[in-house]
């Protein structure tokens, strides 16, 4: 039996134009920083309405909440779609795609797609259609609904809560603050395969009919309490402080492991936005784009593999077996930076 949880948010009210409806289904492109409800920002004397395909090369803002129920927008490398007063975005039908940079208050996918290549900041994050993601996602809390699948080979931040009843497919870095769950309180089940890493700074419950998986190596974190009462799969690595869940009434494969290590992926690290570590998946060799640094690898249990000096920033990885690892590293300043590598 499902254990009825409390939301971590409610969707907010949107403010809308008046003027949105009864207009539609054209294709305009910006020509110019602007208002997004600015004709001046548009290659034609409109402004985007429900069914259009807006086309966002520059920087536009926000001075109403923008719903859409078809149609398309999307925002490219060179372009953002921001606001400073919590307005929100809200997607019933149509086509979200965004390279370039989107911050705004609540983001409600409620049927339609969404694609992210970029980088997305929200106060809250909710989906209940499917997302691809391989950028970074940054929110307070984060919620995806049953029937829904998310698919993310990047990065999330969650800094509040985060729930999972659908289907998520986590193939990057999800990190947690504070809570999270994989629990289906509707009708169907939740599924969370892990294949990249799941940090939890605080409690995590994975409830009962509900699952929790790796095919392959994936790894678990958890810096609070832990609850299992559903089915714990494959071959994901658990990390608890106790070695195993604190309370466990479910069934836990004999392929699980259980460990001990902390997470420290990402955790109160300087953010450099010039520091890059390429390529990303390697065969032999990772480079980092400052030179002169220490590194330490490891692997998804917490064990050290290798820890030396770079004083190129070339990194030797043939030793190791294909699979994920966690490299760190710190420069010369002491300024550190930790990412998920794949070896190929």
């Amino acid at each position: 039996m499902k254990k009825a949880l409390p939301l971590f948010f409610l969707v907010s009210t949107l403010s809308l134009p008046g003027s949105q409806a009864g207009f539609g289904q054209i294709t305009m492109t910006s020509i110019a920083a602007g208002d997004f409800y600015s004709p001046a920002t548009w290659d034609c004397i409109c402004f985007p309405a429900d069914g259009d395909t807006v086309i966002i090369n520059h920087a536009v803002t926000m001075s109403f909440g923008i719903p859409y129920t078809a149609g398309q927008i999307q925002i490219n490398a060179s372009g953002s779609l921001t606001n400073s007063t919590d307005l929100d975005i809200y997607i019933n039908g149509g086509t979200f795609i965004n390279a370039g940079i989107v911050s705004v208050g609540e983001f409600l996918l409620d049927s339609g797609y969404v694609n992210n290549s970029g980088t997305m900041t929200f106060d809250s994050l909710l989906t209940r259609d499917n997302v691809d993601n391989t950028g970074d996602i940054t929110a307070y809390d984060f919620a995806h609904d049953q029937y829904a699948t998310f698919t993310s080979d990047g990065d999330i931040t969650i800094t509040n809560n985060f729930n999972n009843e659908g289907d998520f497919f986590l193939n990057g870095l999800l990190e947690i603050s504070n809570d999270a769950s994989n629990c289906n309180i509707q009708t169907s089940n939740a599924l969370m395969q892990i294949e990249g890493i799941m940090c939890i700074g605080n409690d995590f419950i994975n409830c009962g009919t509900d699952t929790l998986r790796s095919a392959g190596t994936g790894a678990l974190y958890i810096g609070g309490f832990s609850t299992n009462a559903g089915e714990v799969q494959g071959s994901l690595t658990v990390n608890d402080a106790g070695g195993g869940f604190d309370l466990n009434t479910g069934t836990i494969a004999g392929t699980v492991t259980m460990a001990t290590a902390l997470c420290g992926l990402g955790m109160d690290e300087s953010s450099l936005s010039d520091w890059t570590i390429y390529p990303n998946p390697a065969v032999n060799s990772i480079n980092s784009s400052i030179p002169d640094v220490d590194y330490f690898i490891y692997d998804l249990t917490g064990k050290m593999l290798a820890a030396s000096h770079s004083q190129s920033g070339l990194i030797d990885i043939g030793f190791l077996s294909d699979g994920l690892y966690a490299l760190q590293l710190m420069d010369s300043a002491g300024r550190h930076k930790t990412e998920i590598i794949s070896k190929r």
